[in-house]
């Protein structure tokens, strides 16, 4: 696994499920490898602390909105507790982790 983030809000995208809370999301090569409720024993070449953030889709055609296994893992870590209603109030300033195709591209430290 290349990333594995603990303890995070997951917005799915899902109708059904449409927010996790306390939620294990991980991503390898480019795509979400598992979004579960259990903690899994699995290593990764890092872990991120998901507490107190919310994860969010980037993606914008069918299928690619929603953060499920085999999804293109195109995503937003949010510092804050967003809903499926409040996340259009997200600003910038929120945003702690930019996600393309699996690759940490953008990053604000808690220290900066």
């Amino acid at each position: 696994m290349d990333i594995v983030i603990n303890h995070v809000r997951v917005l799915t995208g899902e109708a059904e499920h449409p927010m996790l809370e306390e939620a294990f999301v991980g991503i390898r090569e480019g795509c979400f490898g598992f979004v579960s409720l259990v903690q899994p024993r699995i290593m990764a070449r890092r872990f991120v602390d998901g507490a107190g953030k919310t994860l969010v889709s980037m993606g914008k055609t069918v299928g690619e909105g929603e953060i499920r296994e085999e999804a293109p893992a195109d995503a937003l870590l949010l510092d804050g507790l967003y809903t499926p209603e409040t996340v259009g109030d997200a600003r910038v300033s929120d945003i702690c982790m930019i996600i393309r195709s699996g690759i940490v591209c953008g990053e604000v430290s808690a220290e900066a």
